[in-house]
């Protein structure tokens, strides 16, 4: 009892000075930096430190009603150190009893429970960012954010196209998030009878950003109560702007805090001694051993290489079974595999290029990934010892993958992708793709996606190459309360080929449509929000598209 009221009369003893309105405007927040925080990450908010914090408050409904003011009160508490960022969480809730919240598996935590998410904007591009989230026991849900991509090697599905990324997900969050890279960070929560609480610590070791004395981040919190799917947001978010990194307020004044230059080695040792049993005395065979490693080291800040020698993946969990009956599209599975997933969003594109999984059995590889100025680079090289039976393949199959994205203007972006995959069986089978991307916001509201690539494919049966064929994509889309609505187009040749990246079927025109219409009630109503959609998809033969002679599916 003591000790709960010691709390209250800490939180309460804040200054107002410190306390920041999403729904007034105050976007612009100004944590302070601690010496000394002696925080111990358990989930109660009892330490000094979070009475000098700077507090997120006065958060604002999207779902189901956006611009309301929200149902349950949040508060967010925010200060800095040397080595780490913190956050206070206090959720507030009126009936305690009917939070949700599960020990269980790490990123589920968003489709299960109650939870309240941190978005972190580092380099303050309003086009990249970082996912920390937490349910009311602590358990994490972490990932990235790239507004534009298809999320890098692999998301949690597949799907034609692959395309996505920026404004309001298909569940109705505020931002797609790629759940499969894994940070390292602390959190711990708590359920009490206001609601619940949770602590977490960001240390800089896990984020990439500017190496300059005074840093500005882009800053978002939202919080889903799961039991009425009411969605809140800190910054207020509107559907009327398309991109949803633009819409969130800043961190300003982080001073004299670096980037950590990131050393990590994980060797692996592998033994195996075998017997038999057949003339009635066991008999040993040799012994026998493995060794791998995975390496990474922080060039500069921003710029990170990773090495891979014979990597041991036994320890990835198996991908989820999936149904292979009268199968019309190839089956996709998500890249989990801990060298490939650094850096991954670099490589995303319209369509999905890159497609890491292509590389079954890696002998070894290196990697480079960062950010320069206003470019994104990434570059992988691998030595397959398993390429795939497609190509007949008896020898190892060497990749290149290069990759470059220039922003441009206000959350627009540009790109560039090479892919090379050739046998060193000296059969002089190989598999080029190259690519360029762009991302352009238009006006606030649209946004135009397009991707031209080109394929050159040679199999060992091939005299020779197959020339240039073309793959096409764009796709233009409108964001609205209202009103809303998207185009989308991909031509792919039948002689296309990506054999680094995960194409589902070549050879055919798929055109989809779609329009959305919303109409709000008040609040509080039977009917608050009530949506209807119309959409087409129509898939024509590539040359049965070109010709004139119609679709072939709807």
């Amino acid at each position: 009892m003591l000790k709960a009221l010691a709390l209250v009369a800490l939180l309460n003893a804040a200054p107002d000075s410190v306390r920041y309105s999403g729904r007034m405007g105050q976007l612009e927040v100004a944590p302070p930096k601690l010496v000394d925080a002696g925080i111990s990450v358990d989930g109660a908010l009892d330490e000094a430190a979070w009475g000098e914090a700077a507090i997120l408050a006065g958060f604002s409904q999207y779902m189901p009603v956006e611009g309301i003011e929200a149902s349950q009160q949040t508060e967010v508490r925010v200060f800095y150190t040397e080595e780490a960022i913190y956050f206070g969480i206090r959720a507030y809730d009126t009936e305690p009893e009917l939070i949700l919240a599960r020990f269980g598996e790490r990123d589920r935590v968003t489709f299960s429970d109650d939870f309240v998410r941190i978005i972190l904007d580092t380099f303050d591009d309003q086009r990249q960012a970082y996912a920390f989230g937490v349910n009311p026991l602590g358990l994490q849900a972490d990932g990235f954010i790239n507004e534009g991509s298809s999320g890098g090697f692999g998301g949690r599905g597949g799907g034609r196209s692959g395309g996505g990324g920026g404004g309001f997900s298909g569940g109705g969050f505020i931002f797609r998030v790629d759940s499969n890279p894994d940070f390292i960070w602390e959190s711990n929560g708590r359920v009490d009878s206001e609601g619940w609480t949770a602590e977490v610590r960001i240390p800089y070791v896990s984020l990439r950003f500017r190496e300059v004395p005074v840093q500005s981040w882009g800053i978002q919190v939202e919080r889903e109560v799961k039991r009425s799917r009411f969605r809140q947001s800190w910054a207020p978010v509107t559907r009327e702007v398309s991109s949803s990194l633009a819409q969130s307020g800043r961190l300003v004044g982080l001073r004299d805090i670096h980037p950590r230059r990131l050393v990590e080695f994980n060797p692996a040792v592998t033994g195996l001694r075998a017997g038999t049993d057949d003339t009635g005395t066991f008999v040993r065979d040799d012994p026998e051993g493995d060794f791998g490693f995975n390496g990474r080291v922080g060039l500069t800040p921003n710029i990170v290489l990773d090495g891979t020698y014979n990597p041991d993946f036994s320890q990835i969990e198996a991908d989820v079974s999936q149904i292979t009956v009268n199968e019309r599209f190839a089956l996709f599975f998500p890249e989990k595999r801990a060298f490939f997933l650094e850096g991954a969003e670099i490589f995303g594109t319209p369509q999905r290029l890159v497609y890491t999984r292509q590389i079954l059995d890696p002998i070894g590889g290196v990697k480079l990934t960062g950010k320069v100025g206003s470019f994104n680079v990434g570059y992988i090289s691998a030595l397959d010892e398993s390429p795939s039976s497609i190509l007949d393949a008896s020898g190892n199959a060497a990749f290149n993958l290069l990759r470059a994205r220039r922003d441009v203007g206000s959350g627009s972006t540009v790109g560039l992708l090479y892919t090379d995959r050739i046998l060193t069986d000296g059969s002089g089978a190989f598999n080029r793709v190259l690519s360029g991307d762009a991302r352009l916001l238009l006006g606030g509201r649209y946004t135009l996606t397009t991707q031209l690539a080109g394929s050159f494919d040679r199999t060992e049966s091939d005299d020779a190459h197959t020339g240039f064929k073309p793959l096409l994509s764009a796709s233009l889309a409108r964001t609205g309360r209202e009103f809303s609505w998207n185009l989308d187009f991909t031509d792919i040749h039948q002689d296309f080929r990506a054999r680094s990246g995960f194409i589902t079927r070549a050879g055919d025109t798929q055109v989809d449509g779609r329009m959305s219409f919303t109409s709000f009630g008040r609040p509080g109503a039977v009917l608050e929000r009530t949506s209807v959609s119309v959409s087409s998809t129509n898939f024509f033969g590539h040359d049965a598209f070109w010709d004139g002679s119609g679709p072939f599916e709807h």
